[in-house]
């Protein structure tokens, strides 16, 4: 069965959640937008060592005095009703700076639909230019 209208804006909603849970320091919302064995950036698979290493990245950030948020681009989305590959551009910006934009990369994702939840099996990120 292919995408559904809804599927692809549930998928659309778990990416801009993604950026809005890293923004806002919600690490509980972030974890929960992956599946149990999901890998992260190729490095972190299953909910602990994701957990782990975003709390670290978000403690870092916590200290960090410039206020950087993403951006997420509109994706592609090719799959069917349950597995989609999902492409999307990022970028980081910096609040208050004369040059805000600080970085930009691309997401690679696989999802799954669990339960009726469009989830993260996998998401890696290459970077295109700048370094956050």
């Amino acid at each position: 069965m292919q995408l559904t209208a809804d599927d692809r804006i549930l998928i659309m909603d778990l990416l801009a959640r993604y950026a809005r849970c890293l923004d806002s320091g919600d690490l509980d919302g972030y974890v929960s937008l992956f599946t149990a064995d999901a890998t992260l950036f190729g490095a972190h698979v299953g909910h602990q060592n994701i957990r782990t290493y975003v709390e670290q990245v978000m403690r870092r950030r916590a200290d960090d005095p410039a206020r950087r948020m993403h951006f997420v681009g509109m994706p592609t989305i090719d799959g069917d009703a349950e597995h989609a590959s999902v492409h999307s551009y990022l970028l980081w910006v910096q609040s208050g700076a004369a040059s805000p934009i600080s970085a930009a990369a691309e997401y690679t994702d696989s999802c799954v639909k669990q339960a009726g939840r469009w989830l993260f099996a996998s998401r890696t990120l290459t970077r295109l230019a700048g370094s956050n």
